[in-house]
């Protein structure tokens, strides 16, 4: 029986090969992409995420999300469709940024708290950039501007409630009657050293697997760049786009790993279609986002395909709201903002304002924890 080969399964193996011939060409270059994007992981990225995957690895396993989801669901149902404890995993993903809201809705539904078509519309607008890359690194370090910073938070934000208001309507027919949810914590009790530890093992995995990607594709970058790719492409999408050649060659890097996106769009002169370009990239969040993202869900019965119609979905009405809110913006007067929320800024100095923030989010979600477990006692005594 002859076996049969699709295009992908054959294109796939020649680009691999392609890159390693260029990666063997150019090694110097490669070397200091690779560099780059592990001080980017290390520096950036470990001190922002790191809290925050522990923190909700051990509300997940501790049941501390089944208890919050009936305080949120009078919120969630009517907005998003969705239940109650998805507003834990739209809070997450918006406070600790990439990839953590996709993590949260994969364990999500792997501990059978969600539905599949929940989980389809959750992904679509829970898993967005964090407030400490648009305004620390794009606002501040890109721009010296804390106002730019905020106003691309706000359409980004907007642009995600938006999505998911549109996803609510994704899947009815085969999810009308969403059924009722078991509060029992997956997997029986276990001690709190046990899920500490397992918390912990799980964060540092995570973490590792997002640097691996980080890297893989800071060197894609690079290559695209040595090679004039990027200097090829970029004015013919210019030209139908019809923005500058810098917007368009940061467009293109954008579409492939967002930070370095950013950082060439940043670099042309301030107009409408800088600032909506890098609203657009942001919430598309690059195909290195969508990498982990896809690798997080794997083991899932969730759509990938959905998942990037909606960050599509996401990256037009971004750079639609922007538009719509470009006149509204006014450099002078700029505040001061914490130098912790710089790119340049020392690990600790990012491990402090991650934890700070970690501890905030703790101390809300330990509250309404305690006033679900005090609803469910009381009612159980009367």
């Amino acid at each position: 029986m002859e076996k049969k080969y699709s295009l992908v399964g054959l294109i796939i193996p020649i680009m691999v090969g392609v890159f390693n011939v260029l990666i063997i060409l150019f090694p110097v270059d490669v070397i200091a992409a690779a560099r780059d994007g592990l001080w980017l992981w290390f520096y950036n990225v470990v001190p922002s995420l790191l809290p925050f995957v522990i923190l909700t690895n051990i509300l997940s396993a501790s049941g501390a999300l089944t208890a919050l989801s009936r305080l949120l669901e009078p919120m969630m149902r009517p907005l998003f469709g969705v239940s109650g404890i998805g507003g834990f995993a739209f809070t997450a993903g918006i406070v600790s940024g990439y990839p953590v809201g996709a993590k949260i809705i994969a364990q999500l539904r792997t501990d059978g708290l969600i539905t599949r078509v929940e989980a389809q519309r959750l992904l679509a607008f829970c898993n967005n950039s964090g407030p400490l890359f648009m305004l620390g690194a794009v606002g501040v370090s890109m721009f010296d501007s804390a106002k730019i910073g905020y106003f691309i938070m706000a359409t980004h934000y907007i642009s995600a409630v938006i999505t998911g208001m549109i996803f609510k309507y994704y899947g009815v027919k085969s999810d009308i009657a969403l059924p009722q949810r078991s509060w029992k914590t997956p997997g029986g009790r276990q001690s709190f050293g046990a899920i500490l530890g397992g918390s912990v093992k799980n964060a540092v995995e995570t973490l590792a697997l997002v640097g691996g990607f980080i890297v893989l594709f800071s060197v894609i970058v690079k290559i695209l760049e040595i090679t004039y790719m990027t200097g090829l492409i970029s004015p013919i999408l210019g030209g139908i786009l019809a923005v500058s050649n810098q917007v368009a060659s940061g467009l293109l890097t954008g579409l492939i790993e967002v930070t370095n996106g950013a950082r060439v769009i940043s670099a042309d002169s301030f107009s409408l279609q800088q600032i909506t370009a890098l609203c657009g990239i942001i919430a598309f969040g690059g195909f290195c986002i969508h990498a982990q993202t896809i690798s997080f869900i794997a083991n899932t019965d969730i759509k990938a395909s959905a998942y990037l119609l909606a960050k599509a979905m996401q990256a037009v009405i971004a750079s639609a709201t922007a538009s719509l809110l470009f006149p509204f913006i006014t450099l002078t007067g700029e505040a001061s903002v914490p130098v912790f929320l710089t790119m340049e800024a020392p690990f600790w100095q990012k491990l402090a304002f991650s934890s700070a923030s970690v501890a905030a989010l703790g101390i809300v979600s330990a509250v309404l924890a305690g006033l679900a477990a005090w609803r469910n006692i009381h009612w159980k005594k009367h």
